[in-house]
């Protein structure tokens, strides 16, 4: 019963983060000449004060909000200082010069690229990024571009993770495997190495087949496994009303073996497709259920090959 609570009030406090920033975006965030560009700001809503704090290019600006059941109303903004210490482990990175954390409610946005292959030496490679155009946007109705800023060196030196940086998702009670998956999600690979060509921006590493768990990596990219998926910082996006991503800059490359094809997707926030995984496989809603259901369970099955070779491997 306790547990019921917890998880009712969890779920509650998330619908009200998710309907603030909704309402800001929808009355604050339009594009200021139509056509233009829609910024994604990063916004952390908070309770007692009701606030929610925004990141604008010209700073960090508190909105104190009125949530009703007839909609959110949001007064004067101020400016703010804003920082988080955390004990233990600094549980942060720097992209451009702005430190942001690593966790999910930080509004990251990933995008997912193509299949991963085995190049010799233990070089693995494959498209970080795929370019497409108005003909050929996912149905989300998104795209990237050739145009497409992706930072200044379009992500050539970026931390290379497994899952970015987060345990695959287990239904496993055995502590030793739980911290085996802990230890896979905290390694940090040998960073990237990017090029451009027609097609979309090239991504690679080289993995350490001395090292258990890159050797492991190495076996599902032999196996066609895993996937590219990189990952971008919400408040430096910028897309247009058409769908056309023109800013993304690369600020880390992960090895997953979720794609997001299933959801019909390429582009969405970190922590929506962290729910997407938790949630049951669609097994009604037609073909295009019956498609995701299928993708869901060969993600999955992915998964579970990852996870017993790590009970296969000596600690």
């Amino acid at each position: 019963m306790d547990k019921m609570k917890i998880s009712g009030k969890a779920l509650e406090l998330q619908r009200k983060i998710d309907q603030v920033r909704d309402a800001w975006r929808a009355q604050l965030a339009k594009p200021s000449v139509p056509g233009g560009e829609s910024p994604w700001y990063s916004i952390r809503v908070f309770e007692d004060p009701d606030l929610a704090v925004v990141e604008l290019p010209e700073g960090l600006y508190a909105y104190p909000y009125t949530l009703e059941e007839d909609g959110c109303t949001f007064d004067e903004p101020y400016e703010v200082e804003f920082s988080i210490q955390r004990k233990g482990e600094d549980k942060s990175w720097c992209a451009n010069g702005t430190r942001y954390s690593e966790d999910p409610d930080a509004e990251d946005i990933i995008a997912f690229g193509g299949e991963i292959k085995a190049l010799g030496d233990g070089r693995v490679g494959g498209y970080l990024v795929r370019f497409g155009n108005k003909d050929e946007k996912d149905l989300e109705g998104e795209f990237f571009t050739a145009k497409t800023y992706y930072g200044p060196a379009d992500g050539d030196g970026a931390d290379t993770l497994v899952h970015h940086g987060l345990p695959l998702p287990h239904d496993t009670d055995d502590a030793e495997l739980v911290l085996e998956l802990e230890d896979l999600a905290r390694k940090i690979l040998a960073p990237l190495k990017t090029k451009r060509d027609a097609l979309g921006v090239w991504g690679e590493t080289i993995l350490d087949m001395a090292d258990k768990y890159e050797k492991l990596i190495h076996e599902m990219v032999e196996k066609g496994k895993l996937k590219w998926s990189s990952r971008s910082v919400s408040s430096l996006v910028r897309k247009k009303v058409s769908g056309e991503i023109t800013r993304w800059p690369i600020v880390e490359g992960s090895f997953t073996p979720f794609p997001a094809e299933f959801r019909g997707t390429q582009i969405m926030p970190l922590k929506s497709y962290l729910k997407t995984l938790a949630e049951p496989a669609p097994t009604t809603g037609g073909a295009e259920a019956g498609a995701s259901g299928l993708e869901m369970a060969k993600a999955k099955a992915r998964t579970l090959q990852i996870i017993s070779r790590l009970k296969q491997m000596e600690v």
